[in-house]
């Protein structure tokens, strides 16, 4: 067993009850909520119990201001726990959230929790219409984070509300430009949209794209981990989050596997690493060849030359933008904790990072110091500690991730 008490449900009310046993010594193994909790009677958190010193640790949090997402992808969850109605919170208690958040002093970025904050585009609107308002106000605004749909790529007034609202960076789940694998997985936002020009209009309103990319649809054979790589290094999306196709409780996928007779219960097998865990039958490869490739593919994604490259082509984009000089994209204030991490950064690359990365670190500085973007500097602080990230995972789920090379037939 993984844990001593099973929490089913949505927990505003569930997690009460389970104090209130636990404390008493009367605690059940299991607890369990049915019912879809109605997010305007969700508790601001008590962030005034936070320490300052476990505040000194950190400069972000996150928010929550909808549950549900109304499309129907084969491998995801999230109608599974959150439903397919959305459900949102009042912008004012939204509004209220993020100040206790911020009250805190130290935070610099926030992010939206949300499966997909543009699900519901009016009422989407609304709430970054109110945090443009909210940031305005600050002497020190904020920077937000949140995951959108692609297929909202070209509506620019969203994408003028977001950067307006102080969103420079958000996740958007492309997964594949297979469109076979697109219909397979029914990822229909993804279908009859210009995927590049999406990303592009992204850029032309100076919000730069981190994306989800997966691989081992029924209709990926071998060849997909080359087309993938050469799909990203022409997008300027940064940070790329590879997966092989993932087989979660409670979806659509799942069931079809099973029937099929595909499944591979990664618990049984004694693996507890999703990423290096087998899950299903691939039927274009074996399962081997699926992680080596999805290896293959993150090894040459984070080579920094690559990343660098892809970098660059996202402020090459906003340079040509016909729309950044009517977008009022807030100017960062002086933050302590900010210079020292771009120093200690610096000082890293100076005298630790290897040679290669260096030339890497220099065409991204390139880059952003011509630019006019007012969020430059923090995005090349960040973007270099992302490529390190990315790297140190690779380094741990695969340390001989070096000698990986490309799938081939047997």
């Amino acid at each position: 067993a993984f844990s001593d008490v099973l929490i089913i449900g949505e927990a505003e009310r569930i997690w009460p009850k389970f104090l209130q046993d636990y404390l008493r010594g009367e605690h059940k193994s299991e607890y369990s909520e049915t019912d879809r909790f109605d997010l305007a009677d969700s508790p601001i958190p008590r962030y005034d119990h936070v320490t300052p010193a476990y505040m000194a640790k950190h400069w972000g949090g996150f928010i929550q201001t909808s549950r549900g997402c109304p499309y129907s992808c084969e491998f995801c969850d999230s109608q599974a726990y959150a439903g397919r109605k959305i459900r949102y919170k009042p912008v004012a208690n939204i509004l209220a959230e993020v100040e206790a958040l911020y009250a805190l002093g130290r935070v610099q970025v926030i992010g939206i929790a949300d499966d997909n904050f543009t699900a519901g585009l009016p009422r989407a609107k609304k709430i970054l219409r109110a945090l443009r308002d909210w940031n305005r106000q600050k002497s020190k605004p904020v920077i937000f984070w949140a995951q959108f749909s692609i297929n909202l790529g070209m509506d620019n007034e969203l994408l003028r509300l977001a950067a307006e609202a102080g969103l420079t960076n958000v996740f958007v789940g492309i997964e594949t430009p297979n469109e076979q694998s697109l219909v397979e997985s029914n990822k229909i936002q993804n279908l009859k949209i210009d995927l590049h020009a999406c990303v592009k209009n992204f850029h032309h309103h100076g919000i730069m794209v981190s994306s989800g990319c997966m691989v081992g649809f029924d209709h990926d054979d071998l060849s997909i981990f080359n087309t993938q790589l050469e799909f990203y290094s022409s997008m300027g999306i940064p940070s790329v989050l590879v997966w092989p196709l993932q087989v979660p409780d409670r979806t659509k996928l799942k069931e079809r596997l099973v029937l099929e007779g595909r499944y591979l219960d990664w618990e049984s097998n004694g693996n507890s690493d999703l990423l290096t865990a087998n899950t299903f039958v691939p039927k274009n490869m074996s399962g081997k060849k699926l992680l080596q490739g999805a290896y293959w593919l993150i090894h040459e994604l984070y080579q920094p030359h690559r990343y660098a490259r892809r970098f660059e082509i996202f402020f090459t984009n906003y340079a040509e933008s016909p729309f950044k000089n009517d977008i009022s994209i807030m100017k960062p204030a002086f933050a302590f904790e900010s210079v020292m991490m771009l120093l200690r950064t610096i000082g890293f690359i100076l005298i630790i990072a290897p040679l290669k990365e260096k030339k890497a670190v220099w065409t991204m500085t390139k880059a952003a110091f011509g630019s006019s973007h007012p969020q430059r500097f923090f995005m090349l602080t960040t973007a270099y500690l992302t490529l390190k990230n990315a790297q140190a995972i690779l380094r741990h789920t695969c340390p001989d991730f070096k000698q990986v090379t490309y799938p081939v037939e047997s």
